[in-house]
Protein backbone atom coordinates (compact mmCIF):
# COMPACT_ATOMS: atom_id res chain seq x y z
CA UNK A 1 0.00 0.00 0.00
CA UNK A 2 1.52 3.09 -1.08
CA UNK A 3 1.57 6.05 1.28
CA UNK A 4 2.10 9.96 0.80
CA UNK A 5 5.23 11.20 2.09
CA UNK A 6 4.07 13.83 4.08
CA UNK A 7 1.69 11.01 6.24
CA UNK A 8 4.63 8.73 6.11
CA UNK A 9 7.03 11.45 7.66
CA UNK A 10 4.05 12.15 10.36
CA UNK A 11 3.90 8.82 11.53
CA UNK A 12 7.34 8.24 11.30
CA UNK A 13 8.32 11.59 13.71
CA UNK A 14 4.91 10.77 15.87
CA UNK A 15 6.50 7.27 16.50
CA UNK A 16 9.76 8.19 17.62
CA UNK A 17 8.40 10.93 19.67
CA UNK A 18 5.89 8.55 20.91
CA UNK A 19 8.81 6.09 21.82
CA UNK A 20 11.14 8.84 23.34
CA UNK A 21 8.66 10.18 25.08
CA UNK A 22 7.42 6.80 26.95
CA UNK A 23 10.69 5.82 27.36
CA UNK A 24 11.64 9.06 29.11
CA UNK A 25 8.87 8.53 31.36
CA UNK A 26 9.58 4.98 32.27
CA UNK A 27 13.64 5.84 33.05
CA UNK A 28 12.17 9.19 34.83
CA UNK A 29 9.21 7.26 36.76
CA UNK A 30 12.37 4.71 37.94
CA UNK A 31 14.71 7.19 39.11
CA UNK A 32 11.72 8.87 41.09
CA UNK A 33 11.05 5.73 42.54
CA UNK A 34 14.78 5.33 43.18
CA UNK A 35 15.42 8.59 44.96
CA UNK A 36 12.03 8.47 46.67
CA UNK A 37 12.82 5.10 48.11
CA UNK A 38 16.13 6.76 49.46
CA UNK A 39 13.80 9.89 50.54
CA UNK A 40 12.80 7.83 52.99
CA UNK A 41 15.18 5.48 54.22
CA UNK A 42 17.40 8.47 54.99
CA UNK A 43 13.89 9.94 56.96
CA UNK A 44 13.57 6.73 58.44
CA UNK A 45 17.23 6.44 59.88
CA UNK A 46 17.07 9.67 61.19
CA UNK A 47 13.98 9.56 63.36
CA UNK A 48 15.22 6.43 64.77
CA UNK A 49 18.62 8.21 65.47
CA UNK A 50 15.88 10.88 67.28
CA UNK A 51 14.13 8.23 68.91
CA UNK A 52 16.84 6.56 70.18
CA UNK A 53 18.25 9.48 71.66
CA UNK A 54 15.08 10.95 72.75
CA UNK A 55 14.74 7.76 74.82
CA UNK A 56 18.04 7.58 76.43
CA UNK A 57 17.69 11.43 77.10
CA UNK A 58 14.40 10.74 78.93
CA UNK A 59 14.92 7.23 80.83
CA UNK A 60 16.82 6.82 83.96
CA UNK A 61 19.51 3.82 84.04
CA UNK A 62 16.56 1.38 85.22
CA UNK A 63 15.18 2.64 81.44
CA UNK A 64 12.11 4.31 83.47
CA UNK A 65 10.82 6.50 81.37
CA UNK A 66 10.53 10.17 82.78
CA UNK A 67 8.47 12.20 79.83
CA UNK A 68 6.54 9.55 77.81
CA UNK A 69 4.54 12.40 76.40
CA UNK A 70 7.03 13.34 74.17
CA UNK A 71 7.65 9.50 72.85
CA UNK A 72 3.91 9.68 72.30
CA UNK A 73 3.75 12.79 70.48
CA UNK A 74 6.85 11.30 68.17
CA UNK A 75 5.53 8.48 67.61
CA UNK A 76 1.62 9.72 66.60
CA UNK A 77 3.62 12.20 64.14
CA UNK A 78 5.77 9.60 62.47
CA UNK A 79 3.56 6.69 62.90
CA UNK A 80 5.55 4.51 64.61
CA UNK A 81 5.37 2.20 67.11
CA UNK A 82 8.10 2.05 70.17
CA UNK A 83 8.69 -0.55 73.16
CA UNK A 84 11.66 0.02 75.76
CA UNK A 85 13.06 -2.93 77.41
CA UNK A 86 15.38 -3.46 79.87
CA UNK A 87 18.22 -5.82 80.05
CA UNK A 88 16.53 -8.89 81.13
CA UNK A 89 13.60 -7.96 78.56
CA UNK A 90 10.75 -6.78 80.42
CA UNK A 91 8.66 -3.96 78.79
CA UNK A 92 8.87 -0.56 80.45
CA UNK A 93 7.34 1.47 78.08
CA UNK A 94 5.38 1.00 74.77
CA UNK A 95 3.55 3.27 72.31
CA UNK A 96 0.29 2.04 70.17
CA UNK A 97 0.39 -0.15 67.49
CA UNK A 98 -2.09 1.87 65.83
CA UNK A 99 0.42 4.77 65.10
CA UNK A 100 1.61 2.55 62.20
CA UNK A 101 -0.78 3.59 59.29
CA UNK A 102 1.06 5.15 56.30
CA UNK A 103 -1.74 4.70 53.76
CA UNK A 104 -4.00 7.26 56.01
CA UNK A 105 -4.62 10.91 55.92
CA UNK A 106 -3.47 12.65 58.93
CA UNK A 107 -6.17 13.97 59.80
CA UNK A 108 -8.40 10.62 60.52
CA UNK A 109 -5.20 9.27 62.54
CA UNK A 110 -7.45 8.17 65.36
CA UNK A 111 -9.73 6.36 63.36
CA UNK A 112 -9.44 2.43 64.30
CA UNK A 113 -11.90 2.07 61.07
CA UNK A 114 -9.68 3.34 59.06
CA UNK A 115 -6.35 1.80 60.43
CA UNK A 116 -7.54 -1.69 60.11
CA UNK A 117 -8.77 -1.12 56.67
CA UNK A 118 -5.58 0.05 55.66
CA UNK A 119 -2.87 -1.64 58.03
CA UNK A 120 -1.39 -5.16 56.32
CA UNK A 121 0.45 -6.91 58.96
CA UNK A 122 3.25 -8.29 56.28
CA UNK A 123 4.74 -4.70 55.64
CA UNK A 124 5.32 -4.03 59.04
CA UNK A 125 8.83 -4.26 60.75
CA UNK A 126 10.62 -4.06 63.96
CA UNK A 127 14.59 -2.95 64.44
CA UNK A 128 16.18 -3.20 67.99
CA UNK A 129 18.37 -0.75 68.90
CA UNK A 130 20.20 -0.26 72.09
CA UNK A 131 20.39 2.25 74.71
CA UNK A 132 23.49 3.38 76.21
CA UNK A 133 23.55 5.55 79.18
CA UNK A 134 27.47 6.91 80.42
CA UNK A 135 28.78 4.44 77.87
CA UNK A 136 26.94 1.73 79.77
CA UNK A 137 24.15 -0.62 77.98
CA UNK A 138 21.13 -0.31 79.86
CA UNK A 139 18.32 -1.55 77.54
CA UNK A 140 16.93 -2.42 74.08
CA UNK A 141 13.98 0.15 72.33
CA UNK A 142 11.84 -1.42 69.49
CA UNK A 143 11.19 0.64 66.73
CA UNK A 144 8.19 -0.63 64.39
CA UNK A 145 7.43 0.80 61.48
CA UNK A 146 5.59 0.22 58.03
CA UNK A 147 8.25 -0.99 55.64
CA UNK A 148 9.88 1.37 53.36
CA UNK A 149 6.43 2.92 52.79
CA UNK A 150 6.44 4.71 56.35
CA UNK A 151 5.28 8.60 54.86
CA UNK A 152 3.02 10.45 55.64
CA UNK A 153 0.64 11.97 53.43
CA UNK A 154 2.75 15.20 52.61
CA UNK A 155 5.66 12.75 51.31
CA UNK A 156 3.20 11.03 49.11
CA UNK A 157 1.74 14.17 47.99
CA UNK A 158 5.43 15.98 47.03
CA UNK A 159 6.08 12.47 45.06
CA UNK A 160 2.45 12.72 43.30
CA UNK A 161 3.36 16.29 42.59
CA UNK A 162 6.41 15.34 40.80
CA UNK A 163 5.22 12.68 39.37
CA UNK A 164 2.34 14.56 37.67
CA UNK A 165 4.92 17.31 36.72
CA UNK A 166 6.91 14.83 34.98
CA UNK A 167 3.65 13.72 33.02
CA UNK A 168 2.38 17.19 31.94
CA UNK A 169 5.46 17.85 30.99
CA UNK A 170 6.11 14.89 28.22
CA UNK A 171 2.35 15.41 27.22
CA UNK A 172 2.96 18.75 26.56
CA UNK A 173 6.53 17.82 24.72
CA UNK A 174 4.35 15.18 22.86
CA UNK A 175 1.73 17.88 21.89
CA UNK A 176 5.15 20.30 20.68
CA UNK A 177 6.54 17.48 19.12
CA UNK A 178 2.82 16.75 16.87
CA UNK A 179 3.42 20.15 15.66
CA UNK A 180 6.94 20.01 14.50
CA UNK A 181 6.56 16.84 13.12
CA UNK A 182 3.79 18.30 11.10
CA UNK A 183 5.92 21.37 9.95
CA UNK A 184 9.16 19.25 9.14
CA UNK A 185 6.60 16.98 7.29
CA UNK A 186 5.23 19.84 4.90
CA UNK A 187 8.37 21.34 4.84
CA UNK A 188 10.28 18.27 3.22
CA UNK A 189 7.03 17.03 1.11
CA UNK A 190 5.62 20.57 -0.31
CA UNK A 191 8.89 20.84 -2.36
CA UNK A 192 9.25 17.56 -3.47
CA UNK A 193 5.08 17.53 -4.09
CA UNK A 194 6.01 20.56 -6.59
CA UNK A 195 9.03 18.99 -8.42
CA UNK A 196 7.06 15.88 -9.24
CA UNK A 197 4.52 18.15 -10.70
CA UNK A 198 7.61 19.52 -12.68
CA UNK A 199 8.67 16.26 -13.61
CA UNK A 200 5.04 15.15 -14.61
CA UNK A 201 5.10 18.01 -17.02
CA UNK A 202 8.50 17.66 -18.74
CA UNK A 203 7.41 13.40 -18.87
CA UNK A 204 4.13 15.25 -20.84
CA UNK A 205 6.98 17.26 -23.29
CA UNK A 206 6.84 20.45 -21.60
CA UNK A 207 10.06 21.37 -21.24
CA UNK A 208 9.14 25.14 -20.76
CA UNK A 209 8.38 24.21 -17.45
CA UNK A 210 9.85 26.88 -14.09
CA UNK A 211 11.49 25.65 -11.05
CA UNK A 212 12.24 27.80 -8.43
CA UNK A 213 12.65 25.33 -5.18
CA UNK A 214 14.67 26.30 -2.77
CA UNK A 215 15.42 24.17 0.51
CA UNK A 216 17.73 24.72 3.07
CA UNK A 217 17.72 20.95 2.72
CA UNK A 218 21.36 20.06 1.03
CA UNK A 219 19.45 17.28 -1.08
CA UNK A 220 16.46 18.81 -1.60
CA UNK A 221 18.20 21.40 -3.60
CA UNK A 222 20.48 18.51 -4.63
CA UNK A 223 17.67 17.08 -6.48
CA UNK A 224 16.25 20.45 -8.01
CA UNK A 225 19.53 21.22 -9.81
CA UNK A 226 19.64 17.41 -10.54
CA UNK A 227 15.65 18.45 -12.29
CA UNK A 228 17.08 21.55 -13.86
CA UNK A 229 19.93 20.01 -14.95
CA UNK A 230 17.59 17.52 -16.86
CA UNK A 231 15.56 20.05 -18.38
CA UNK A 232 18.33 21.60 -19.55
CA UNK A 233 19.80 18.56 -21.53
CA UNK A 234 16.29 17.57 -22.80
CA UNK A 235 16.38 20.84 -24.20
CA UNK A 236 19.95 20.47 -25.79
CA UNK A 237 18.92 16.95 -27.18
CA UNK A 238 15.84 18.67 -28.74
CA UNK A 239 17.87 21.03 -30.69
CA UNK A 240 20.29 18.58 -31.15
CA UNK A 241 17.54 15.87 -32.75
CA UNK A 242 15.94 18.78 -35.19
CA UNK A 243 19.25 20.07 -35.79
CA UNK A 244 20.35 16.54 -36.89
CA UNK A 245 17.24 16.01 -38.96
CA UNK A 246 18.02 19.25 -40.75
CA UNK A 247 21.72 18.61 -41.34
CA UNK A 248 20.83 14.90 -42.16
CA UNK A 249 18.79 15.90 -44.81
CA UNK A 250 21.06 18.38 -46.15
CA UNK A 251 23.71 15.62 -46.05
CA UNK A 252 21.58 13.26 -47.94
CA UNK A 253 19.54 15.90 -50.17
CA UNK A 254 22.92 17.45 -51.57
CA UNK A 255 24.43 14.29 -53.63
CA UNK A 256 20.67 13.25 -54.44
CA UNK A 257 19.83 16.97 -56.41
CA UNK A 258 23.08 16.60 -57.72
CA UNK A 259 22.42 13.68 -58.96
CA UNK A 260 18.96 14.33 -60.03
CA UNK A 261 19.57 17.33 -61.90
CA UNK A 262 22.43 15.58 -63.74
CA UNK A 263 20.67 12.85 -64.84
CA UNK A 264 17.58 14.96 -66.17
CA UNK A 265 19.71 17.12 -67.94
CA UNK A 266 21.05 13.86 -69.28
CA UNK A 267 16.80 12.23 -69.97
CA UNK A 268 16.18 15.65 -71.68
CA UNK A 269 19.15 15.88 -74.07
CA UNK A 270 20.38 19.23 -72.33
CA UNK A 271 24.06 17.89 -71.19
CA UNK A 272 25.90 14.78 -73.37
CA UNK A 273 26.47 12.30 -70.78
CA UNK A 274 30.48 12.96 -70.80
CA UNK A 275 33.12 10.97 -68.60
CA UNK A 276 33.13 13.79 -66.51
CA UNK A 277 30.09 14.19 -66.14
CA UNK A 278 29.52 10.63 -64.92
CA UNK A 279 32.86 10.68 -62.79
CA UNK A 280 30.90 13.69 -60.96
CA UNK A 281 27.81 11.48 -60.48
CA UNK A 282 29.89 8.85 -59.54
CA UNK A 283 31.82 11.04 -56.88
CA UNK A 284 28.01 12.10 -55.40
CA UNK A 285 27.31 8.41 -55.03
CA UNK A 286 30.08 7.52 -53.17
CA UNK A 287 29.86 10.55 -51.34
CA UNK A 288 26.93 8.83 -49.71
CA UNK A 289 28.01 5.31 -49.20
CA UNK A 290 30.62 6.35 -47.23
CA UNK A 291 27.86 8.57 -45.20
CA UNK A 292 25.63 5.39 -44.93
CA UNK A 293 28.86 3.68 -43.98
CA UNK A 294 29.97 6.02 -41.18
CA UNK A 295 26.71 6.38 -39.43
CA UNK A 296 26.46 2.80 -39.44
CA UNK A 297 30.15 3.17 -37.69
CA UNK A 298 28.81 4.91 -34.80
CA UNK A 299 25.97 2.89 -34.45
CA UNK A 300 28.24 -0.12 -34.19
CA UNK A 301 30.08 1.58 -31.42
CA UNK A 302 27.46 2.82 -29.75
CA UNK A 303 25.31 -0.07 -29.53
CA UNK A 304 27.68 -3.09 -29.13
CA UNK A 305 31.17 -3.41 -27.26
CA UNK A 306 33.93 -2.47 -29.40
CA UNK A 307 36.46 -5.40 -29.59
CA UNK A 308 39.80 -4.44 -28.65
CA UNK A 309 43.29 -5.60 -29.07
CA UNK A 310 45.11 -4.84 -26.42
CA UNK A 311 49.13 -4.98 -26.62
CA UNK A 312 51.62 -3.05 -25.08
CA UNK A 313 53.59 -0.84 -27.22
CA UNK A 314 55.66 2.75 -27.60
CA UNK A 315 52.78 5.22 -27.95
CA UNK A 316 55.75 8.13 -28.20
CA UNK A 317 57.07 6.28 -31.26
CA UNK A 318 53.89 5.64 -32.43
CA UNK A 319 53.12 9.04 -31.99
CA UNK A 320 56.15 10.10 -33.21
CA UNK A 321 55.47 8.39 -36.65
CA UNK A 322 51.91 9.29 -36.87
CA UNK A 323 52.85 12.93 -36.80
CA UNK A 324 55.72 12.68 -39.89
CA UNK A 325 53.03 11.48 -42.12
CA UNK A 326 50.78 14.31 -41.66
CA UNK A 327 53.86 17.02 -41.52
CA UNK A 328 54.10 17.23 -45.15
CA UNK A 329 50.42 17.93 -45.63
CA UNK A 330 50.91 20.95 -42.55
CA UNK A 331 53.62 22.32 -44.20
CA UNK A 332 51.45 22.57 -47.50
CA UNK A 333 49.43 25.08 -45.03
CA UNK A 334 52.70 26.32 -43.41
CA UNK A 335 51.74 25.08 -40.67
CA UNK A 336 53.89 24.23 -37.83
CA UNK A 337 53.43 20.64 -36.20
CA UNK A 338 55.36 20.29 -32.89
CA UNK A 339 55.39 17.30 -31.14
CA UNK A 340 56.76 17.39 -27.26
CA UNK A 341 56.71 13.94 -24.93
CA UNK A 342 58.47 13.04 -21.15
CA UNK A 343 60.39 10.15 -23.33
CA UNK A 344 59.19 6.80 -24.27
CA UNK A 345 56.09 5.98 -22.40
CA UNK A 346 54.96 1.83 -22.82
CA UNK A 347 51.15 1.68 -22.36
CA UNK A 348 48.78 -1.68 -22.47
CA UNK A 349 46.30 -0.62 -24.98
CA UNK A 350 44.76 -0.80 -28.75
CA UNK A 351 46.83 1.08 -30.60
CA UNK A 352 44.95 1.03 -33.65
CA UNK A 353 42.06 2.95 -32.09
CA UNK A 354 44.50 6.03 -29.74
CA UNK A 355 45.88 6.49 -33.27
CA UNK A 356 42.50 6.44 -35.05
CA UNK A 357 41.28 9.14 -32.14
CA UNK A 358 44.70 11.29 -32.88
CA UNK A 359 44.10 11.09 -36.81
CA UNK A 360 40.53 13.01 -36.31
CA UNK A 361 42.28 15.58 -33.75
CA UNK A 362 44.95 15.86 -36.44
CA UNK A 363 42.46 16.20 -39.32
CA UNK A 364 40.76 18.86 -37.11
CA UNK A 365 43.17 21.38 -36.07
CA UNK A 366 44.56 20.64 -39.46
CA UNK A 367 40.79 22.47 -41.24
CA UNK A 368 40.40 24.87 -38.71
CA UNK A 369 43.67 26.13 -38.83
CA UNK A 370 44.85 28.74 -40.86
CA UNK A 371 47.95 29.28 -42.73
CA UNK A 372 50.99 30.09 -40.62
CA UNK A 373 49.34 28.93 -37.56
CA UNK A 374 50.74 26.55 -35.37
CA UNK A 375 49.68 22.89 -33.79
CA UNK A 376 51.36 21.28 -31.09
CA UNK A 377 51.20 17.80 -29.79
CA UNK A 378 51.71 16.33 -26.30
CA UNK A 379 52.76 13.59 -24.28
CA UNK A 380 52.97 13.31 -20.93
CA UNK A 381 52.95 10.84 -17.99
CA UNK A 382 51.09 11.66 -15.24
CA UNK A 383 50.31 8.73 -12.12
CA UNK A 384 48.43 5.80 -13.59
CA UNK A 385 47.31 7.55 -16.89
CA UNK A 386 48.84 9.24 -19.95
CA UNK A 387 47.77 12.66 -21.07
CA UNK A 388 47.64 13.26 -25.02
CA UNK A 389 46.82 17.00 -25.33
CA UNK A 390 46.44 18.58 -29.27
CA UNK A 391 46.43 22.19 -29.20
CA UNK A 392 46.05 24.72 -32.05
CA UNK A 393 45.67 28.41 -32.66
CA UNK A 394 43.14 28.23 -34.97
CA UNK A 395 39.72 29.57 -34.93
CA UNK A 396 38.43 28.43 -31.84
CA UNK A 397 34.84 27.44 -30.88
CA UNK A 398 32.40 29.01 -29.00
CA UNK A 399 31.19 28.58 -25.43
CA UNK A 400 27.47 27.73 -26.59
CA UNK A 401 28.56 24.82 -29.10
CA UNK A 402 31.52 23.60 -27.06
CA UNK A 403 29.09 21.45 -24.55
CA UNK A 404 28.10 19.48 -28.09
CA UNK A 405 30.99 19.38 -30.20
CA UNK A 406 31.13 15.54 -29.26
CA UNK A 407 27.52 14.86 -30.60
CA UNK A 408 27.06 13.60 -34.15
CA UNK A 409 26.72 15.52 -37.41
CA UNK A 410 26.63 18.56 -34.86
CA UNK A 411 28.20 21.37 -37.31
CA UNK A 412 29.65 24.41 -35.10
CA UNK A 413 29.41 26.56 -38.32
CA UNK A 414 27.32 25.11 -41.48
CA UNK A 415 29.69 26.53 -44.13
CA UNK A 416 33.09 25.21 -42.65
CA UNK A 417 31.95 21.47 -42.89
CA UNK A 418 31.02 22.06 -46.51
CA UNK A 419 34.12 23.36 -47.22
CA UNK A 420 35.97 20.94 -45.70
CA UNK A 421 34.38 17.74 -46.07
CA UNK A 422 33.19 16.92 -43.08
CA UNK A 423 30.40 15.57 -41.78
CA UNK A 424 29.94 16.02 -37.94
CA UNK A 425 30.84 12.86 -36.76
CA UNK A 426 34.64 12.42 -36.21
CA UNK A 427 34.95 13.41 -32.59
CA UNK A 428 31.76 11.39 -32.01
CA UNK A 429 33.80 8.28 -33.20
CA UNK A 430 36.97 9.59 -30.96
CA UNK A 431 34.88 9.73 -27.83
CA UNK A 432 33.09 6.56 -28.11
CA UNK A 433 36.21 4.94 -28.77
CA UNK A 434 38.57 6.65 -26.00
CA UNK A 435 35.42 5.64 -23.56
CA UNK A 436 36.19 1.88 -24.89
CA UNK A 437 39.68 2.29 -23.82
CA UNK A 438 38.62 3.28 -20.36
CA UNK A 439 39.45 7.38 -20.89
CA UNK A 440 38.21 10.56 -21.38
CA UNK A 441 38.39 13.13 -23.87
CA UNK A 442 37.37 16.87 -23.21
CA UNK A 443 37.75 19.92 -25.23
CA UNK A 444 39.03 23.48 -23.79
CA UNK A 445 38.45 26.49 -25.95
CA UNK A 446 38.11 30.41 -27.27
CA UNK A 447 36.35 31.62 -30.10
CA UNK A 448 39.02 33.44 -32.19
CA UNK A 449 42.25 31.94 -29.85
CA UNK A 450 41.85 28.17 -30.99
CA UNK A 451 41.20 24.79 -28.94
CA UNK A 452 42.71 22.43 -27.02
CA UNK A 453 41.87 18.36 -27.36
CA UNK A 454 42.99 16.38 -24.03
CA UNK A 455 43.20 12.73 -24.17
CA UNK A 456 43.34 10.67 -20.84
CA UNK A 457 44.14 7.11 -20.84
CA UNK A 458 45.11 4.60 -18.31
CA UNK A 459 48.48 3.23 -19.20
CA UNK A 460 47.61 -0.58 -18.07
CA UNK A 461 43.98 -1.12 -18.88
Amino acid sequence: MEIKLINKLIISFLIVILLSTVLGLAISNYKIDKNFEKYLEDKKNKTVATVVDIVENNCDEETAIERSQDIELLAKSEQLYIRVEDLDGKITFETKKNYVNAMKDESTMDSNDMIQKTFDPKYYKEEKYELVKYNRKIGNVIIGYYGLDNCTSRDLQMKDTITNTLIETALGTLMIGIIISIFLARHFSIPLKNMTKTTNEIRKGNLDVCLDEKSSTYEINELSNAIKYLVKSLENKDMLRKRLASDMSHEIRTPLMTLQNTMEAFLYGVWEPTKERLESCYEETIRLSKLVDRLKDINKLEEESIKLNMKEFNITDELNQLLELFRPQYENKNINLIFKSDGDILINSDKDKIKQVIVNLLNNAYNYTDKNGKVEVTLEKRDKNIVIAVKDNGIGISKDDLPFIFERFYRIDETRNRKTGGMGIGLTISEALVNALGGTINAESKLGEGSIFIVRLPIKN
